[in-house]
Formats: C-alpha cells, sequence, structure tokens
C-alpha cells in the first residue's frame, strides 16, 4: 500500500486483513481491497493480477455500498471509526 510512510509490516497487515472487493465473475484475487488506517480510508487496485497492488487514500464515493459495514466495522475496531467518519465529512 502507499503512501510510502506507512511501515512494510502494517502495509501486510492492511492487505491480508481489509475487505475484498471482487468485480465481475468468480476470481481468484480481489480487484480492490479496502482497509483503513488511522481513520484515512484507503483503497488497494491491483496492479499486477494475484501479485501487486497499489494503494490511495478515498472517497465516500469510491467504496461500494457493500463495503461500508465491514469498513466501519474495520473502523471500530481499530479506535477510529469517528475519524473515518470525519474524513468522508472532510473529503466527500
Amino acid at each position: 500500500m502507499c503512501p510510502s510512510n506507512i511501515p512494510a509490516e502494517t502495509v501486510l497487515e492492511l492487505l491480508n486483513n481489509g475487505v475484498e472487493h471482487f468485480v465481475g465473475g468468480s476470481s481468484e484475487h480481489p480487484k480492490n481491497i479496502f482497509n483503513v488506517h488511522e481513520g484515512v480510508p484507503y483503497k488497494a487496485h491491483v496492479t499486477r493480477y494475484g501479485r501487486s497492488y497499489h494503494a490511495f487514500p478515498c472517497r465516500k464515493r469510491d467504496i461500494p455500498p457493500r463495503i461500508w459495514r465491514p469498513l466501519l466495522a474495520l473502523a471500530a475496531q481499530r479506535n477510529c471509526k469517528h475519524e473515518l467518519e470525519k474524513w468522508f465529512n472532510d473529503h466527500s
């Protein structure tokens, strides 16, 4: 995941424990993985199928509706749900 100020071990944890978003028919690897880090929502988009992702902070409109509830649950687990809601209000 990007940006570069997130440590590699945190990046792996976010990718491995994020909310997977499959597009189209059945697929072995998700097209996107959503997660939240320090109150900021991230969307990791596949760059090389099954091998790598590029992640970036995203806006509310970039998150599919079915991803909302699990993403809010992750934010609550990480004690940053309030910060996530503020991010969406500030970056809508």
